[in-house]
């Protein structure tokens, strides 16, 4: 399978990940959009910029990847917490609220 293929279908694939978890916890599932369009970006900016070609397209799979993996955590994260993975969405939501105004919420 070409590199660039691999790509394609790995972002196809973290995208459907992410709607899937946007569904329940649409905080974190916004973070993953973004790393994923900054992770894109770049493969983008470095594709016209060189000629090795086959070690950026091995990167941003590396990269996709870890995306991947990294979201697999975060979704895996409530059971750590105690909480069920609703309640933890709703975590994550008052955590962004208290951080964007500036109050204490025991964390």
């Amino acid at each position: 399978m070409s590199n660039n293929l691999q790509v394609k279908i790995l972002t196809k694939l973290f995208k459907k990940k992410v709607k899937k978890f946007k569904k329940v916890n649409k905080i974190k599932a916004k973070t993953f959009e973004e790393r994923l369009q900054d992770v894109l970006e770049n493969y983008n900016s470095r594709m016209t910029g060189t000629n090795c070609v086959r070690s950026i397209l091995d990167d941003v799979s590396d990269q996709l990847m870890d995306l991947q993996k990294k979201l697999k955590e975060e979704q895996d994260s409530f059971n750590a917490m105690g909480f069920d993975y609703e309640e933890k969405a709703f975590f994550d939501i008052l955590t962004v609220v208290a951080e964007k105004f500036k109050f204490e919420f025991p964390g």
